[in-house]
């Protein structure tokens, strides 16, 4: 089952985690957008862990590390762990330089 908010953020179940297709460009301008994608995604409970795919994204700034702690205390709430996926280039090396390391699982 796949579905799209906003056509930002695709998201998907595959092998008991749901997964959250990122965009090229993950900044303050999808706020929004992200917000209602991770609510609607913990309100329908799928999924043993949230996966968070980085590998179409290319851009990464400070709006979008907090975006993702928003994803981390909201998953958090509902029980689930949330790893960062595929994150190479530029959003690799500003994920490490945030130390998100200590935060999030990599894989």
């Amino acid at each position: 089952m796949l579905k799209e908010a906003d056509m930002s953020f695709a998201t998907t179940l595959q092998d008991q985690s749901a997964v959250i297709r990122m965009p090229a460009r993950f900044d303050y301008h999808l706020s929004h957008d992200f917000r209602r994608t991770v609510g609607d995604l913990i309100g329908r409970g799928e999924g043993n862990e949230i996966v968070v795919d980085f590998t179409s994204t290319a851009y990464l700034d400070s709006a979008g590390l907090g975006l993702l702690l928003v994803l981390r205390d909201s998953a958090r709430n509902a029980g689930k762990p949330v790893v960062l996926s595929r994150a190479t280039g530029h959003v690799k090396k500003v994920l490490e330089t945030a130390h998100f390391g200590k935060l999030f699982q990599f894989r």
